[in-house]
């Protein structure tokens, strides 16, 4: 239940609405539901990059139901997933075209022990620039779920990058 990542897992990248998501044979996701959501994550760093990965491609869907199947079951239960419901309960203030999508380049894994891993994943927006964020992440109901404040949001901010060193590329 210990363990890390030196380098990128060989991964098969598919689109998922305005972005490319990654599996891994043996590690994730184990299921594909016909609506293209997808979980079922191997208890392994792998897994844990790849289940954030994939849950971080989902809200930048347009699909309401999606967003809170992905809520629902991609989350750790407690307060901050009921906050998360609510949230998507207020209308957007971004239009569509305003909207931009961000592309998984290069991880870290900065902890990981079986029961919770914290992983940094750098994104590139689809107007140039690169944002990193670390996201923790807890084994529960069987599966990697994202672990939020109790107010419903990430427990950590993303930050500006401007190289990748120290981070492993990885992309589409």
């Amino acid at each position: 239940m210990t363990g890390t990542l030196t380098d990128a897992p060989h991964a098969t990248w598919s689109r998922f609405g305005p972005v490319f998501v990654p599996a891994v044979d043996g590690q994730g996701p184990g299921v594909v539901d016909d609506d293209g959501y997808r979980h079922c994550y191997a208890r392994t760093p792998t897994g844990a990059l790849l289940a954030l990965t994939n849950y971080k491609a989902v809200p930048q869907l347009e699909s309401d139901a999606l967003k809170e199947k992905a809520v629902r079951t991609g989350v750790a239960p407690g307060p901050g997933r009921d906050a998360a419901l609510e949230k998507l309960k207020q209308p957007e203030t971004e239009s569509p075209r305003e909207r931009q999508s961000f592309q998984t380049v290069a991880f870290r894994i900065l902890s990981y022990d079986g029961d919770s891993a914290l992983v940094e994943t750098v994104s590139q927006s689809s107007k140039g620039y690169k944002l990193a964020w670390a996201i923790n992440l807890v084994w529960a109901e069987g599966d990697w779920k994202i672990l939020p404040s109790e107010d419903g949001s990430d427990l950590t901010e993303p930050t500006y990058v401007r190289t990748l060193d120290g981070y492993i590329p990885w992309g589409p």
